[in-house]
């Protein structure tokens, strides 16, 4: 092999290291790690410890939490990075903000603390099928569920009105009922229905005048044989709907929907001791 050939290999090998390393260099300084930092803090620029703050950056994730003076700071990479802060009980502005790498501007998140309110209702009742079709249940400390295809007199339907009038936004919305009897069943469906705007009153109704046809379905609720246990159910659409909407009351049916035979299901009515219905929504 010739001495010229040999330096031409050499010379070649050098370029294509050379080549090999500028392009590890361009990977190692593109996925450099740098710095972001920032403070979380409420309205009245009170630290909130505790929050986790949410970083999305060059196709990762990672979370980190902020400490007693609401500071932190994590390693990221990449060009820029989508942050955002999430605790219980509070929403934050912004809800989202994204960094760019040579940004110098300072993180700040505001946190709020959520409003919760517990709607009781302003109207409940049940009504019974069979014989006690012209009975009217609406004085009573309970309110009962159940359904048999072949016996109209123990099927029950569960009727509740909220005054939302006072509510401005909804974020989240729960209806709740405390289940004190629970008939021994392996498995019950029951299903709300959103019938506002459908006349009806707690003095007056009856299996015979009550509006058990129609409404538009919100959900289907699970339980099984379990008592003296909460029902928590999620109507937020339906309630947010309305809110908008500027309804001042809502109204909903609650029956099995079971096709042949749903256990009996009892409740603590508004006109209980304890236990009530009641609408949690979180504004």
């Amino acid at each position: 092999m010739s001495k010229k050939f040999r330096v031409f290999k050499v010379a070649m090998f050098l370029v294509l290291v050379a080549t090999m390393l500028t392009g590890c260099f361009g990977i190692f300084s593109k996925d450099k790690e740098w710095t972001v930092e920032g403070v979380v803090k409420d309205k009245d620029g009170n630290p909130i410890k505790r929050a986790t703050i949410i970083l999305k950056y060059a196709k990762k994730s990672a979370k980190t939490e902020s400490d007693e003076e609401g500071k932190w700071s994590a390693k990221v990479s990449g060009d820029s990075v989508k942050i955002t802060v999430n605790k219980p009980g509070y929403k934050f502005e912004p809800a989202e903000l994204t960094v760019k790498k040579d940004d110098k501007k300072a993180i700040e998140f505001v946190g709020t603390e959520k409003l919760v309110l517990s709607l009781s209702p302003i109207e409940d009742a049940y009504v019974r099928g069979g014989g006690f079709a012209s009975t009217n249940f609406g004085d009573s400390e309970q309110l009962q569920v159940k359904y048999d295809a072949n016996d109209e007199g123990s099927t029950r339907v569960i009727f509740l009105k909220f005054d939302i009038s006072e509510i401005e936004s909804v974020e989240e919305a729960t209806l709740r009922l405390f289940l004190e009897f629970n008939d021994v069943l392996e498995f019950k469906t029951l299903a709300f229905y959103d019938i506002t705007g459908q006349e009806w009153s707690e003095a007056e109704i009856t299996w015979e005048n009550a509006p058990l046809e129609d409404g538009t379905h919100i959900i289907d609720a699970h339980t099984d044989n379990t008592s003296n246990v909460w029902l928590n159910v999620d109507i937020t659409d339906m309630v947010r709907k309305h809110v908008e909407a500027g309804t001042e009351v809502i109204s909903i049916r609650i029956n099995h929907r079971d096709d042949h035979w749903g256990g009996a299901i009892f409740a603590p009515s508004r006109e209980a001791a304890a236990n009530n219905p009641e609408l949690v929504i979180v504004q």
